[in-house]
């Protein structure tokens, strides 16, 4: 079994008009979510490269969001295309069968919306199924006290390597295997 975590760190929630500026993702393979490779990037933007001045506005939350964890002054600096990125990640996937590789993290559901626009390719190679771990985590915690000590950092690889220990805490709980839902 292989799972992508992968996160992207965007403009805003509208997959058709926002813009991704960080990707990040840790390829793990088997029920014990064992890490093989890992990848995180800062988008080029259009508007990049010109001052600061000429981002285009976002909500007072994104902004505060991205200011505090220094990634629009990553933005700044970022060289790598969408396509680039895809092709990184594919050459990644390279020897698995397309469609047998599950998307996973947090919120997976509004990554994959925007993969389907700015990476089609890697879209339609990986399975339809996805692990959401923020589902799995409101299921668990329904059922107990307590606080499951999320806290998204908002940079990309972090929040996928926090996203895969997070599932890791759940395995045991799940009752059956998830390898055996592959």
């Amino acid at each position: 079994m292989h799972l992508l975590f992968l996160d992207l760190e965007t403009t805003g929630l509208d997959p058709e008009l926002d813009d991704v500026l960080e990707v990040g993702w840790i390829l793990t393979e088997g029920a014990d979510l064992r890490p093989i490779g890992s990848y995180q990037a800062t988008v080029r933007q259009y508007w990049s490269g010109t001052g600061i001045g000429s981002r285009p506005a976002v909500a007072a939350p994104v902004e505060a969001m991205h200011t505090d964890s220094g990634l629009w002054v990553d933005v700044e600096k970022a060289h790598w295309l969408p396509q680039a990125i895809e092709g990184v990640t594919l050459d990644a996937l390279q020897g698995l069968a397309p469609g047998t590789v599950m998307l996973a993290g947090y919120s997976v559901h509004f990554d994959r919306e925007f993969l389907r626009r700015i990476m089609p390719t890697l879209h339609r190679f990986l399975s339809h199924r996805i692990v959401d771990v923020s589902t799995v985590r409101t299921l668990f915690w329904s059922t107990r006290e307590g606080d499951s000590g999320s806290r998204k950092a908002h940079r990309a690889l972090a929040d996928c390597e926090e996203s895969r220990r997070e599932l890791l805490r759940y395995m045991p709980y799940l009752g059956q295997r998830l390898a055996d839902c592959a």
